[in-house]
């Protein structure tokens, strides 16, 4: 097997050690226990999506296996106590907006957990966090609207309750720089969406200022069990009575890849995990444990950070500040989404953990 060592504290020279992958060969009995652990995951929930942060509220959004009835419990401290249903029942594709218009306070902290029938994703008892953006500056929005519908895979039936996804990128260098925050809106009975392009900016500082014509429009359609599809073009030129965009047919994803991850010591006292991105991987969780051996969501288990794909790069970097100064065992593993928020399975841990050496041993 084979290691690279990141020295973690001076006391009795112990160092800290990478994982560099599953052991092999060394350890057989460690591997068979692994896999004697492995079982199917007790929670259905794909990918939940937190989108449209505003002053005032925002809105959560994910997946099931199975068709079932949503809903959001959030409040301002544990355990949350406020609930808000999802309005469609038995949907295997959810969508809740939390407040609608000014009635969060801006700028205050909330957490939440998303259940289906009975069954509650807390995050593994962290919760789900986001803070509501402040007021916006002195930018306006654009008062643009953008329509469409969306199809099941036989390309003519409406696809009912499917959450569509927004995001602007800057094409010409004009107006707000990177990217917008994503935004959301659910189609109706007749499978046509419609959105007013008032996109926030990542931080939901202020509007997302973007061009006619020269800028990138994404948008992902998520139906759950009914399929995902996803569009890539720029933003409309003109806007006669909206902008009618391209019918959007659903299909079935690739599926998800579990990346290669090296864990490094950035600047002591912190590592740096990086991994290059897959195109079939859409969204990244990361996720850390003190055991060597874990999935995401397994007890004990902590979720760190999510990572979206690079703008521009393949490699993607993540920094967990403060870790080698301390004395625990630190593990992590990444988890890549596809595009329909469905999770790879079987990440193979990075990590870092003290052992004291003694002089003479061998």
């Amino acid at each position: 097997m084979k290691w690279a060592c990141i020295r973690k504290t001076t006391t009795y020279l112990a160092f800290v050690c990478v994982l560099a992958g599953f052991l092999q060969g060394a350890a057989p009995q460690l591997m068979a226990s692994r896999t004697a652990q492995a079982q199917e995951p007790e929670s259905q929930f794909n990918k939940v999506y937190i989108t449209d942060v505003g002053n005032g509220g925002f809105v959560v959004s994910w997946t099931t296996s199975e068709a079932s009835t949503g809903a959001v419990e959030w409040g301002e401290a544990t355990p949350p106590t406020n609930w808000i249903s999802d309005p469609a029942v038995d949907t295997s594709a959810h969508y809740v907006r939390v407040a609608e218009g000014d009635v969060l306070e801006s700028q205050t902290h909330h957490l939440f957990q998303v259940t289906s029938d009975t069954t509650v994703d807390d995050r593994n008892g962290d919760y789900y966090t986001v803070s509501t953006g402040p007021i916006p500056d002195g930018s306006t929005p654009s008062g643009r609207t953008i329509w469409g519908y969306v199809y099941q895979k036989d390309g003519f039936t409406p696809a009912v309750y499917v959450t569509v996804y927004l995001q602007i990128k800057d094409g010409d260098g004009i107006g707000s720089s990177g990217v917008s925050q994503w935004v959301t809106v659910r189609t109706d009975e007749q499978g046509g969406w419609y959105y007013t392009m008032d996109i926030r900016t990542a931080d939901a500082g202020g509007y997302f200022s973007f061009s006619d014509g020269t800028d990138e429009l994404y948008v992902i359609a998520r139906g759950g069990s009914a399929g995902v599809a996803a569009v890539t073009t720029n933003t409309p030129a003109d806007y006669p009575k909206g902008y009618q965009f391209a019918d959007i047919v659903l299909g079935s994803p690739s599926a998800p890849v579990t990346p290669s991850v090296s864990i490094n010591q950035d600047s002591s006292p912190d590592v740096q995990l990086s991994w290059s991105h897959p195109a079939d991987c859409a969204d990244y969780e990361i996720w850390w444990s003190e055991s060597p051996y874990f999935d995401r969501g397994d007890s004990g288990s902590h979720w760190l950070a999510d990572s979206s794909p690079p703008l521009e790069d393949t490699t993607i970097n993540h920094t967990h500040t403060g870790v080698l100064g301390d004395t625990t065992d630190e593990y992590y593993a990444i988890t890549c989404f596809n595009l329909a928020g469905e999770p790879a399975t079987g990440s193979s841990p990075v990590g870092t953990f003290s052992f004291s050496l003694t002089p003479g041993a061998s």
